[in-house]
């Protein structure tokens, strides 16, 4: 846009600088009044000069005017564009609010229709108007070619001329819901222009006709199912069932009406939501570091009584284990010798306290 600004501006300098070199000219080139003297011979002298000096008609000056008021109205007219709402493109829309390459054409044309424009500054225009990749892929043109306003055209069709049929474009609009954060109006906008791309994408002139008959009822039905809040499903269906399904503008201008709060309240509303939350996460941490402190001293007592188990152990003296070696008398293991199925029939006096047989 500055470089365009610069441009026009120089253009003006030259023309100016040219029409105040001209005017110089004519009026050094005018006639002269002639003086009138007595002699015929000289008098006849000075209109014979005179009529050969190259005069200039009275069309030839306002001519020059004319240029001037044509080229100064060109150029406002040129600087009114660049300094219109017209957006630029980027390519390939990649969220809601973003256009088509044909929606944003037909608002160029719309633009540089009521002014007489040359096709080189159309392109160039065009060209300031892109940003992103379709001002690259255009950069990648030759510079003869970028001059050229419908070989311009003709690339951004063929990279981002990408059009929705109407099998894509009424799946889009039926599975459009209110989207978290989305006010009522941004959401019946946005189902209002994907229909208006489902009737531009008719095949047949019958398609466009039915889409055209349904396309209040077809509005009404998904912006009722598609509201995110139940309460506020309600409403719209009972605004609905008032207007009827011929009636979406009337229902979406009540429906707005009806769900319209101040800037003031939303913002009030939305700063005690914070402080509320603020609270809840700050009993929590409280709630949670308390619960830490406790398991940290339940820990370190566990380990405490641990460390006093250990030192005891170490501290105590080991106990000789009593090896059974089975029984004295038969020697099998399992029981000791007054237990001896074997030692029934025998005296017990022969017999001392360890097992061993006395004398006879």
């Amino acid at each position: 846009m500055i470089c365009s600004f610069k441009f026009a501006c120089c253009e003006i300098l030259l023309f100016l600088l040219n029409f105040i070199i001209n005017t110089f000219k004519c009026r050094k080139m005018a006639p002269t009044s002639t003086t009138t003297t007595v002699t015929t011979t000289t008098t006849t002298t000075t209109s014979t000069a005179s009529s050969t000096r190259p005069t200039m008609t009275p069309r030839e000056q306002p001519s020059d005017m004319d240029m001037l008021s044509q080229f100064f109205r060109r150029s406002i007219g040129l600087q009114s564009i660049l300094q219109s709402n017209l957006p630029k493109f980027r390519g390939i829309p990649q969220h809601a609010n973003d256009i088509a390459l044909s929606e944003w054409l037909e608002e160029f044309y719309e633009i540089t229709a009521q002014h007489n424009m040359e096709m080189g500054s159309k392109a160039r225009l065009l060209v300031d108007h892109l940003a992103g990749p379709a001002r690259e892929e255009i950069m990648c043109l030759s510079e003869s070619r970028r001059r050229d306003f419908d070989e311009v055209v003709a690339c951004l069709k063929l990279c981002f001329g990408y059009e929705e049929n109407t099998q894509s474009l009424s799946s889009k609009f039926h599975n459009r819901v209110q989207r978290e954060g989305e006010s009522l109006c941004d959401f019946s906008r946005a189902l209002i222009r994907l229909y208006i791309k489902l009737e531009k994408a008719a095949i047949t002139q019958a398609q466009g006709e039915a889409l055209a008959q349904l396309k209040d009822k077809a509005l009404s039905d998904q912006f009722v199912n598609g509201a995110r809040e139940a309460w506020v499903r309600r409403e719209l269906r009972r605004i609905q069932l008032t207007h009827g399904p011929s009636g979406f503008n009337r229902m979406r201008a009540e429906a707005l009406q009806l769900f319209q709060e101040s800037p003031t309240a939303q913002r009030t509303r939305i700063r005690e939501a914070d402080v509320e939350v603020g609270r809840v996460v700050t009993s929590d941490s409280a709630h949670l570091l308390q619960q830490m402190v406790d398991q940290q001293t339940t820990i370190m007592t566990e380990l405490e009584q641990l460390r006093g188990e250990v030192t005891r152990l170490k501290n105590a003296k080991p106990q000789r284990r009593r090896v059974s070696s089975g029984c004295f008398h038969c020697g099998q293991k399992g029981h000791f010798i007054r237990e001896c199925p074997n030692m029934t029939h025998m005296p017990t006096n022969n017999v001392t306290c360890s097992g061993e047989k006395l004398p006879t």
